[in-house]
Parts: C-alpha cells; sequence; structure tokens
C-alpha cells in the first residue's frame, strides 16, 4: 500500500459521533456528526452532516449550527466547514449563511475566502452580504474586504398621543 492511499484511509470511523467540551461540570460545547472519520497522523477528524451547539451558564443553547461537512484539526481546535452552513446566535440575534467558512480557534475569529459569498442575518430583518468576510468573536467585529451590500431595518419608536 503506497503512503498517499495510506493517509487517505481512516484509523477509526464512528457512526453518531458526539463530541462534549465540560468545563467546571457544566458542558460549554456540542458537536456532533452523523460520520467521523479519524485520520490521526494527520492530526484531523473528517465530519459529515455536523451540528455544533454553545451552552451558557445555565445551561441554555446560546449558538447554534450546521453544516454538511468539516474538517476539525485536532491539534489545534481550529474547523474547516463546508457546505449549507448555518449559525444562529441567540445572543447576538444574528445568523449566518455560507458554503465555506474556517474557524480559527486560539483568535476566535471565523473567516472565508475572498471568492466565497457570506450573508448575516439579523432577527428584524436587517442583513449584510459579501465576500472576504472575516469575524472577530472577541471584539464582535464583522468585516467584508471586498465588497458588501445590505439593507439596514430602522424601527420607528411610535408615540401615544394620549
Amino acid at each position: 500500500m503506497t503512503e498517499e492511499m495510506r493517509a487517505s484511509i481512516p484509523e477509526t470511523v464512528l457512526l453518531g459521533f458526539e463530541r462534549l467540551i465540560v468545563q467546571k461540570g457544566l458542558v460549554v460545547s456540542r458537536l456532533k456528526a452523523d460520520k467521523a472519520e479519524n485520520f490521526s497522523e494527520q492530526k484531523k477528524m473528517a465530519l459529515e452532516r455536523v451540528e455544533f451547539l454553545e451552552y451558557n451558564s445555565k445551561e441554555e443553547v446560546t449558538t447554534q449550527g450546521r453544516a454538511d461537512s468539516a474538517v476539525l484539526y485536532t491539534e489545534t481546535e481550529n474547523v474547516e466547514i463546508f457546505g449549507n452552513i448555518l449559525f444562529y446566535s441567540k445572543e447576538e440575534e444574528t445568523s449566518i449563511e455560507a458554503e465555506t467558512l474556517f474557524w480559527n480557534k486560539v483568535e476566535e475569529t471565523l473567516s472565508a475566502n475572498t471568492d466565497e459569498l457570506v450573508k448575516v442575518i439579523q432577527d428584524d430583518g436587517s442583513y449584510m452580504q459579501g465576500w472576504g468576510f472575516q469575524s472577530d468573536f472577541k471584539l464582535k467585529k464583522i468585516e467584508f474586504t471586498k465588497g458588501a451590500s445590505g439593507l439596514y431595518i430602522v424601527e420607528d419608536d411610535e408615540e401615544s398621543d394620549e
């Protein structure tokens, strides 16, 4: 068997995969996949039909997401995410739709290639979409480096004359 063939064969295949991250006795995040293939030499895990949940200190879901597939780099915890991506933050009342995204664990950034369209939609109907998406979760900052468009909805405060 050639080295190239060996690298393409996972050491472990798990069906109904679930990974919990627990801190101080509380579940802080949950990663589920219909199928997980572990490639330990390459320090990565290939996931199919992925679901992600993040919890607050009351163990209530604050962020949820899904994608067709993902590659989790086990040494860095960075993740490449692919296909029909939808993330929703209850706290920010905002969702993100894309076809390809990259999560950098250390920097807490989510980004896309400059040729990938990403759409950010707020619950009130406001949205922004563009290319070159970069998001810094520490700073709560979103940026499009290669053009963007959108719609911002401003609600009128109705005052009663009673």
